[in-house]
């Protein structure tokens, strides 16, 4: 608080990326990726997500972009995250079609106070 801060957004750590203490799961993701959305990295790898760089379906630099979301490989991934409606939501919200980045981002959710989230501050 002294600091001028006056709110504190948090999330948990999902076992993908660097908070992954075993290979990447599919229960990990929301399970909406690759249905409405792709993800395309600097140097032209697609995958579903942004959190699901594990699974590439090509490279914009070799194949178009519309033949991988057309294609098989893409079909396949996106079949292999769960849509069930528990995943349809992470913790916080995720709101690929909504806020700003139509992304995950956890900057787009409310934050709550200091006092909630430290309640012993």
């Amino acid at each position: 608080m002294a600091l001028g801060v006056t709110r504190i957004g948090t999330d948990r750590v999902r076992g993908i990326g660097r908070g992954a203490s075993t290979p990447p799961r599919v229960a990990e993701l929301c399970g909406r990726c690759g249905r409405t959305k792709a993800a395309v990295s600097p140097d032209g790898e697609v995958w579903p997500c942004v959190m699901a760089r594990w699974m590439s379906a090509g490279n914009v630099r070799a194949t178009p972009l519309a033949d991988i979301l057309g294609g098989d490989r893409w079909r396949s991934l996106v079949s292999t995250i769960p849509r069930s409606p528990h995943r349809m939501v992470c913790n916080p919200d995720c709101k690929p079609a909504q806020g700003d980045g139509s992304d995950c981002a956890p900057a787009e959710t409310d934050t709550c106070g200091p006092s909630y989230c430290e309640p012993d501050f």
